[in-house]
């Protein structure tokens, strides 16, 4: 840097940083919709199908669907060592209750040796939110740990809740809403939901409800079934915000940030920075800019940078 002698310049600093997950052992459950409108469907007359099949939303088709391949990516990250190396996974599947093919917590190898295809890419019934819900509450709730992660998966708008006698669609909306924030509500589970299919208002507004001022980290479509396993390990579980980013310059006051911002999720997260600008007295020759990046569930970053200024 150079400027001319006795002059006083601003300076503005700006960069990214690429922070690690630390090493954990987090809990993750995936909550899957399997109801009927996820397979294939065709009208029958006594039992004998008529008609043209409707195409399911995520069908099994050539072994497998997109639901099976998103949780075996989200598996095969957490297993390679990019977010962690240990954890334990569980699955909640629902329809209009709880399916059977529903999976308990368990270690990641002893979960991934449990699901199939075949288990997971089904349709049947309803769509109840409420009792997905409350059953991924209990079951994360008696899990110990620090991190706790829950992908969502549906393509509609839930249709039915518990006890509840012929409820207009507001009702089941706001019940549906209750159940997911009180999954959230002790700030230790983070939520990802994913909607498949066409992301009109309507459909959004219950996973908008629960995820409130974070949806915009939080939920996302997917149009193209073939997309889910991206949209997944695309979501970021790395919990970090502007309080957490210290710049100072000489050991002065921290500089007031004008921008933090996530630029790239997933496991190659980054984020860019920027600070107001300062202005340097006009005998100062040398500078040392000191950044300083901490968080729970992130390797600390520290480093110190000297900035020469040439006088002319």
């Amino acid at each position: 840097m150079t400027a001319k002698a006795d002059q006083e310049i601003d300076i503005s600093f700006s960069g990214e940083l690429c922070p690690s997950l630390i090493l954990q052992d987090p809990r993750i459950l995936f909550i899957v919709d399997v109801s009927g409108s996820m397979a294939d469907q065709q009208d029958t007359f006594f039992g004998i199908p008529v008609g043209p099949v409707t195409p399911g939303a995520d069908h099994f088709q050539d072994g497998s669907c997109g639901r099976y391949e998103a949780i075996k990516s989200i598996l095969e990250k957490t297993k390679s060592g990019e977010a962690t190396q240990t954890g334990r996974a569980g699955l909640v599947l629902f329809g209009s209750g709880i399916h059977e093919n529903s999976l308990e917590f368990s270690s990641l190898d002893d979960f991934e040796a449990q699901i199939s295809p075949e288990s997971i890419c089904i349709g049947d019934n309803g769509t109840n939110y409420e009792q997905a819900f409350l059953t991924a509450k209990e079951w994360l709730d008696a899990e110990q740990g620090m991190l706790k992660l829950a992908y969502f998966i549906s393509d509609g708008i839930p249709t039915e809740i518990n006890n509840g006698f012929a409820p207009n669609q507001a009702e089941i909306n706001q019940t549906s809403i209750n159940a997911g924030k009180a999954l959230t509500e002790l700030g230790n589970t983070k939520l990802f939901q994913v909607f498949l299919g066409e992301a009109s208002p309507e459909n959004l507004e219950v996973m908008e409800g629960i995820a409130g001022s974070d949806a915009q980290n939080s939920i996302k479509d997917v149009a193209n079934v073939s997309d889910l396993a991206k949209v997944l390990t695309d979501f970021s579980i790395v919990e970090i915000n502007q309080d957490n980013l210290m710049i100072k310059v000489d050991q002065s006051a921290p500089l007031t940030l004008s921008r933090f911002e996530e630029v790239a999720s997933g496991s190659s997260t980054k984020w860019e920075w920027a600070a107001e600008s300062l202005l340097i007295p006009g005998d100062l020759e040398q500078l040392e800019l000191s950044i300083e990046l901490l968080s729970e569930h992130i390797e600390p970053i520290s480093k110190d940078i000297t900035i020469s200024i040439t006088r002319d």
